[in-house]
């Protein structure tokens, strides 16, 4: 056979592949998308979605007020594919108290969602971890841990404590200009870390500069969303963003086991200095009770179980607090109630208790306006359903 007509059939050969694989992309990807189509009929409505990119074309902007201009069409209950999964949007009160209060376990579950099951170690923590006998094992100690911890005054003491730090390093600073967020992280971050395992920063400490950069890290990843998230097959390739994430982590939970580890060793149930002691304690008493399952929780469990504490305490009382001081920067007549109240119930000798709530009615609504008006999680933490369900009739 000549050689030009070997590179002819050659050619063919190469074109009928590459036709064969395309039509056959094709097909897979049509079939898919009637499959999920169909499926739809079975829930809530929703606007339609293409093919592998699903709804996310929606979200360009913030998904929080996508989802409530989305409502007003398909109600408060509607449907969305983000990328190639199903997500069920609800829109109302009524329906998320008829979901996650009158029917709770059957929607206490979580989706796999890649980056958190990264952050979790594979679903150890209580934030981001599935319903299952384990996980209620390990919700009721870290409640127990943390009523036993919050009896008393421990916790405004600490607030106290790290509180005075801050003005003192303000104190220092008098006349110059500040940039407040390196301030409000080491606040926040002292009052977490003295409660959770008794230590306070500072301002050039490495382990407080090595959690906040990784704070803000992981906030900026979060932030710019992860691929993988939507489309769960990218796990399997190479990606810098979940090689960062797998190493932030590891580096974190490092941080929190030896913190654990060295609260064993010293750790003394007649003497519990945090929160800790208190979920170590928490674990011998089930263990010494004989409570089924213990022995499912590792010490993986603990120091997530702190970790949640860091996640649940620190970005939302910073951001909330940067919210505050940027309202209260732009409206000033409201800063100057705040502080006449505080002056006329405080003063200026003492900083403010817990028990001065009732006195303060001004302050606490500023506080709760604040807090509406810069909403940190309005989409709050995704769930699944544990059970096949039905929700407002449907």
């Amino acid at each position: 056979m000549c050689g030009v007509c070997l590179q002819q059939l050659t050619d063919t050969f190469r074109t009928m592949w590459l036709m064969t694989i395309t039509v056959g992309l094709v097909t897979l990807v049509l079939v898919t998308w009637l499959r999920d189509y169909v499926k739809r009929w079975r829930m809530p409505p929703g606007p339609f979605f293409w093919p592998i990119i699903g709804n996310i074309y929606f979200f360009s902007g913030r998904m929080y007020t996508t989802c409530t201009d989305l409502a007003k069409k398909y109600g408060d209950v509607f449907s969305l594919k983000m990328g190639m999964t199903d997500v069920v949007v609800l829109n109302s009160l009524d329906t998320v108290k008829e979901a996650f209060v009158k029917k709770g376990v059957d929607f206490a579950g979580r989706p796999m969602i890649l980056s958190m099951d990264i952050f979790s170690e594979g679903g150890k923590d209580i934030a981001f971890t599935d319903y299952s006998p384990t996980w209620k094992l390990h919700r009721k100690l870290f409640h127990g841990a943390i009523r036993g911890y919050a009896l008393g005054e421990n916790l405004q003491t600490k607030v106290h404590e790290s509180l005075e730090d801050t003005i003192a390093e303000f104190t220092k600073m008098e006349g110059q200009a500040v940039d407040l967020e390196v301030y409000i992280y080491k606040l926040v971050y002292n009052v977490i870390c003295s409660a959770a395992f008794g230590v306070r920063y500072t301002m050039d400490d490495e382990e407080f500069n090595t959690l906040m950069k990784i704070n803000k890290d992981t906030e900026e990843i979060v932030g710019q969303g992860l691929l993988a998230d939507v489309y769960p097959s990218l796990r399997f390739l190479p990606s810098p963003t979940l090689t960062t994430i797998r190493k932030m982590t590891k580096q974190y939970m490092g941080i929190m086991q030896r913190h654990l580890e060295e609260h064993r060793e010293t750790f003394d149930p007649s003497n519990l200095r945090d929160i800790t002691d208190h979920m170590i304690k928490a674990q011998k008493d089930a263990e010494e009770e004989g409570i089924q399952d213990i022995n499912s929780l590792t010490d993986t469990h603990l120091r997530q179980t702190i970790s949640d504490i860091f996640g649940g305490g620190t970005d939302t009382t910073i951001f909330t607090l940067r919210w505050a001081i940027l309202y209260l920067a732009v409206h000033p007549e409201i800063q100057e109630k705040v502080a006449a109240e505080l002056d006329s119930v405080v003063g200026r000798d003492r900083l403010p208790e817990l028990s001065d709530r009732e006195a303060m009615p001004y302050t606490e609504a500023t506080i709760l306006e604040v807090m509406r008006m810069g909403s940190i999680a309005p989409l709050s933490l995704p769930h699944a359903t544990t059970v096949d369900t039905t929700l407002s009739k449907l």
